[in-house]
């Protein structure tokens, strides 16, 4: 097909009997810099690449089409909304861990959660409630901090108080000891092993002979699944937490799409726990390492922040701490790529065809590198957000279109509370001289971020 990028033959050649291009994805997968990553295979490929995988069958190869232009984004997450889903395949691949929840289902199931879920992030909510808590967990963790004296893993302390935020305010939980204690690490296992099924052929058989990753997977989810149904069997439902939003249903017109499964409080809940521990712990570590490296960027901060109390109203007109926090949403998204099934064929800005089928892989972690959007791409430049506004398509770590993040407002307002207070606390230096990027569905490091800081007052 002419109408294809440049380079895409190259991809064709590459392509093996049986398994595709499972070799390629291994080897991108232990790249240790995501980011240099993409931007090479956009050099090599252009601006749209293919690949195969046997993700369904051995005797079957899955297209996969990368793409990361605005305007394709746009066609995909909302011109042509309806014809892609999350489909069968990523539903499968996910379900042990997110069931029928909200990132993990198309249709009315998928808009009857985004209804119920829209109540807990209008302004008012963030306002009245979440600034609150993210103040008080803020502070608590602030004190931790001061008394880890040397070296130690910043990455696990931000992942740790996220899960405590998110457990108050999606739980009503203000206790993370109702979690057992290697709660945190079973999760982030799950999601990891969760990813790989996309090119791991034999997932399915390790699961049904309960051997290998899969087996460790039962087990994680069984030890998870018992806690997080004690937590359910215990919530009064009265709180202004999400799972009480939930429990509180209008039965009548929810029953049939919602409640018709038993685990349905358990799939709200580990989604909202994705949503809200893992994405925004991945951006604030991502901004603690960057902070390491730009001193300036400190003193800006630091000065804006000593200019205002820690308020909701001063925290809307830090626009050096707003613009901070937006490059390092661009540069590291915490989601940094994403899928859909192609259900009805699709022709994309260009002339591309997405046949039915067809699986989109959209990559975010590409969009915040092009210099045809960005001047300066690589450079955090704060005050580049001060006059510009960006589009959904131009800057989708929210993703974008129908299924735009409702809790972008909530996970701003995160990040902005405990960077006031803790640029306000500490000055901080990195230990270690190489960082690697992972991908277990959120953008990490590695084995941590391992900073020492000095405290400050």
């Amino acid at each position: 097909d002419p109408l294809w990028s440049r380079g895409l033959g190259d991809v064709y050649k590459r392509q093996l009997p049986f398994i595709g291009n499972i070799l390629d994805c291994i080897k991108s997968n232990e790249h240790s810099n995501k980011r240099l990553h993409v931007k090479e295979k956009q050099d090599k490929w252009g601006h749209i690449w293919k690949i195969y995988l046997p993700t369904s069958s051995l005797f079957s190869l899955e297209k996969c089409v990368y793409i990361h232009r605005p305007k394709d984004l746009e066609i995909v997450l909302k011109t042509h909304f309806n014809h892609f889903e999350k489909g069968e395949l990523q539903q499968e691949i996910f379900k042990d861990l997110l069931g029928k929840g909200i990132f993990n289902q198309d249709g009315e199931i998928w808009r009857n959660h985004r209804k119920i879920a829209s109540h807990k992030f209008s302004h008012s909510h963030l306002k009245n409630h979440m600034f609150d808590i993210f103040v008080k967990h803020t502070l608590i963790y602030i004190d931790k901090i001061r008394q880890l004296t040397g070296q130690f893993d910043i990455q696990q302390v931000l992942f740790n108080f996220t899960m405590d935020t998110i457990l108050e305010i999606g739980l009503g939980v203000d206790n993370p000891h109702v979690l057992y204690s290697d709660f945190g690490k079973d999760f982030d296992y799950v999601q990891a092993r969760c990813e790989k099924r996309f090119y791991s052929p034999f997932w399915k058989l390790e699961r049904w002979l309960n051997i290998g990753e899969e087996k460790h997977v039962k087990c994680c989810l069984k030890k998870m699944n018992t806690s997080l149904q004690s937590i359910i069997e215990n919530h009064q439902g009265k709180g202004k937490d999400i799972l009480s939003q939930f429990m509180n249903l209008d039965y009548n017109n929810y029953k049939t799409n919602l409640n018709n499964h038993p685990s349905y409080l358990r799939d709200v809940i580990v989604n909202f726990m994705v949503a809200g521990r893992d994405t925004t712990a991945s951006a604030l570590t991502w901004a603690i390492y960057e902070l390491t490296r730009h001193p300036e960027i400190v003193e800006g901060l630091r000065k804006e922040c000593n200019s205002m109390d820690c308020t909701m109203k001063s925290l809307q007109k830090m626009k050096y701490l707003d613009g901070f926090i937006h490059e390092i949403l661009r540069l590291y998204p915490p989601i940094p790529i994403d899928s859909k099934v192609c259900v009805h064929d699709t022709i994309l800005s260009v002339g591309e065809k997405i046949r039915k089928n067809n699986r989109v892989f959209y990559l975010p972690l590409l969009t915040g590198q092009q210099s045809t959007i960005w001047v300066e791409p690589n450079k955090i430049i704060p005050e580049r957000w001060y006059t510009k506004t960006w589009s959904q398509y131009e800057f989708p770590v929210f993703n974008a279109g129908y299924r735009l993040c409702l809790g972008k407002p909530m996970a701003i307002l995160e990040m902005k509370v405990f960077l006031y207070f803790f640029i306000l606390h500490y000055d901080i230096d990195i230990c270690q001289n190489k960082i690697e990027q992972i991908s277990n569905i959120t953008l990490n490091i590695k084995d941590g971020l391992w900073v020492k800081t000095k405290i400050l007052n």
